[in-house]
């Protein structure tokens, strides 16, 4: 199976190939499902994810096997772009200098690194027109994203 909309069962072929699975986290029984990989990066700041996302609707049919309750829907590939929050060098060397002249002191960098953790931000989504296995493989390849 080829296209990537004729899937209606767990996808496990995009673990195979090195996606990392997350699902919304919801009590209800239709939900999304996202299988991610990361692209490397040459700047630190910014980190690009391939996302493939589709509608997972959950039954709850006493008559059935288990794996035939879950039912996947593809709804798209997408390419995530976060930035990732970083702190200038420049405060981290101020940092170590004040931390070795009052060793009992924190410095006010790493009491923040330590109690306020920044959290990456979503820059922006795009959806790319990708529909099948092939394509989706020959995107990660042009892309260099991690295995």
């Amino acid at each position: 199976m080829n296209d990537l909309r004729e899937i209606t069962r767990y996808p496990s072929f995009l673990e195979k190939a090195g996606f990392i699975e997350r699902e919304q986290h919801t009590t209800d029984t239709v939900r999304w499902v996202w299988f991610e990989k990361t692209v490397d990066s040459v700047a630190s700041q910014v980190r690009l994810v391939v996302q493939v996302e589709f509608e997972l609707s959950i039954s709850d049919d006493p008559f059935v096997r288990t794996s035939e309750n879950f039912s996947y829907s593809f709804n798209g590939v997408y390419l995530k772009i976060i930035e990732e929050q970083t702190e200038a060098e420049d405060s981290q060397s101020e940092d170590r200098v004040s931390f070795l002249k009052h060793p009992h002191i924190m410095p006010l960098g790493a009491f923040m690194k330590t109690f306020v953790k920044e959290e990456p931000r979503e820059i922006d989504r795009f959806e790319l027109k990708v529909s099948t296995l092939a394509q989706l493989r020959s995107l990660c390849k042009m892309l260099g994203c991690k295995d």
